[in-house]
């Protein structure tokens, strides 16, 4: 049976994927910072809160959640409290990712890995519709500027311990 961890399961986005995933047959477990589930997600199975700053805390939570799917949504969003503390968004939304990726890579690395982002990681668009390529002119801080972990889910970055950018063991 497939098995989905969707981080950042109490928002907007996390909600919607459970609903989904669930109708699909997938057995849904879900994380939040705060390590609560929505009420109205009750075949949301939770694992410890995972806190996007606490790597050996992701890889238990990762590990126990057993998946063969990760979803992550969790992010910082408001673009407000992003200018305000933006190390802490930077930390969140850049290193965060490479955090999660390398708990992935040691508790799960079997499982599909797919990281959400937003427009704003890229800036207004130079054409329409925009293409796979387009160029990196982000505003807020909520948007890190490439490359960062974003860039690094690839396949050789998760069975491999080189760093990103390199090929090989």
């Amino acid at each position: 049976m497939a098995r989905a961890l969707i981080t950042g399961v109490s928002g907007q986005n996390g909600w919607d994927l459970a609903q989904q995933l669930h109708a699909a047959g997938v057995a849904v477990r879900g994380s939040s910072r705060s390590g609560g589930l929505p009420l109205d997600l009750p075949f949301v199975h939770p694992t410890s809160a995972a806190d996007l700053g606490d790597g050996p805390r992701l890889e238990r939570a990762v590990a126990a959640a057993r998946p063969n799917r990760l979803y992550h949504l969790a992010a910082r969003t408001s673009v407000a409290a992003s200018w305000d503390d933006p190390a802490a968004t930077g930390d969140a939304t850049g290193l965060g990712i490479a955090r999660l990726l390398e708990a992935v890579r040691r508790a799960a690395s079997a499982a599909r890995v797919v990281v959400a982002s937003s427009s704003e990681a890229f800036g207004q668009p130079d054409r329409a519709p925009r293409t796979s390529r387009p160029r990196s002119v982000p505003s807020p801080p909520t948007a890190p500027p490439r490359p960062t972990p974003t860039t690094w889910p690839t396949p050789s970055r998760l069975t491999s311990s080189s760093p990103p950018g390199r090929s090989g063991p």
